[in-house]
């Protein structure tokens, strides 16, 4: 398993009408993230991201399932540490 699952690549979760696009931040950033959205990605063990959303984000199931998506797809890239 890897450490962390951010790749270092923008990713993209949708659910609903919301959509969320998690972007790599510099080491030290912290989260820069609405409050639903930085549980989830601090229960996730991201210490340093933006998250940028699109669409009525009031709908707060919605935004959770799909900011929940977007760290699903970080785990679609397979890197070379991976091949073993």
């Amino acid at each position: 398993m890897r450490p962390t699952p951010l790749t270092p690549i923008p990713s993209e979760g949708k659910c609903g009408a919301v959509r969320v696009v998690l972007l790599p931040g510099p080491r030290g950033l912290g989260l820069v993230a609405g409050e639903t959205a930085k549980i989830i990605l601090r229960l996730a063990g991201i210490k340093d991201c933006w998250l940028r959303s699109y669409g009525p984000t009031r709908t707060v199931p919605s935004f959770a399932y799909a900011v929940f998506d977007a760290l699903k797809q970080t785990y679609r890239m397979v890197t070379p540490e991976d091949w073993g």
